[in-house]
């Protein structure tokens, strides 16, 4: 029997981890003086509600090594392998604080880098749980996970450049004049690289423009073989729209909808939305 592990930071709908029994090891949300596990003790959307007017940046931190091998252990006890799959290791120490747990253990476990954040890594742990499911082996369920791993796109718009700068990821001038000009823009994520992919000066034009690069990337008329996670934080009304706009044009995507977690959603800031996207077939 094998098992599946992942980081709270691929964002898998709870429905999912229960459907293929995957086990999810939340990340450390450090904010206002106390520590939370993400999406246990405390959900993007909560951390909006209770400080959109504190001056406190909450921090994230991976599990420690000693958290993953009590986990891995606790595993092992019914399971003869274990994959792991983590968030890219350019943008956190997740994969490497699982690597160290796993060797610790002298088990069987398997740690793999997504190169991908959120969902992007998520559907490459959902294809391996798939292929075992189904009875296909270990090795069939990682070459699964890797094809995604080397087709999967990301692109998010953000309503707001305040908490990208908090983060460092802009600078204070960029924030200053994006915010004068109104400016919405849009980041894309592939291999661990976060980079500028698109601006608009309105919020609707934000959306138009993340609608016709998923759209664009569909290698169907129709949408057969295409998957697409939609992962928002408190713009589920916009996502619910967005996906209506994008089922009328590709009928037949298979569309994962998820709330994103406080690791993307801190960075991001509440409108964030974004589209984990990759075509199954060619």
């Amino acid at each position: 029997m094998s098992a599946i592990v992942v980081d709270s930071g691929l964002d898998i709908p709870t429905a999912l981890l229960d459907q293929y029994g995957i086990v999810e090891i939340p990340a450390h949300v450090h904010w206002q003086g106390r520590q939370y596990r993400d999406k246990v003790d405390l959900d993007v959307e909560e951390m909006f509600a209770q400080g959109r007017e504190s001056k406190d940046f909450l921090t994230t931190s991976q599990p420690s090594p000693g958290e993953f091998f009590a986990a891995y252990l606790r595993i092992a006890e019914k399971a003869g392998t274990i994959l792991s799959w983590h968030t890219a290791s350019a943008l956190s120490g997740t994969y490497a604080s699982a690597q160290a747990g796993a060797k610790m253990t002298g088990k069987d476990i398997q740690v793999f880098d997504t190169r991908s954040v959120s969902m992007g890594g998520g559907l490459q742990a959902l294809a391996a749980a798939e292929v075992l499911a189904a009875g296909g082996d270990i090795q069939e369920a990682k070459a699964a996970a890797c094809k995604v791993r080397e087709r999967i796109n990301i692109r998010l718009v953000l309503d707001t450049l305040d908490y990208v700068l908090k983060g460092g990821r802009i600078s204070r001038l960029e924030a200053k004049v994006g915010s004068l000009l109104s400016i919405k823009p849009m980041l894309a994520i592939k291999d661990g690289v976060i980079s500028h992919a698109g601006r608009t000066r309105t919020r609707r034009r934000s959306l138009e423009q993340l609608l016709k690069a998923v759209t664009d990337a569909c290698s169907s008329f129709d949408g057969k073989g295409f998957v697409v996670a939609l992962g928002h934080a408190c713009a589920l009304e916009e996502m619910k729209e967005f996906m209506s706009q994008l089922l009328i044009k590709l009928p037949r995507t298979l569309v994962i909808p998820y709330r994103v977690g406080v690791g993307i959603g801190s960075h991001g800031g509440p409108g964030v939305l974004g589209a984990c996207y990759y075509n199954r077939d060619f």
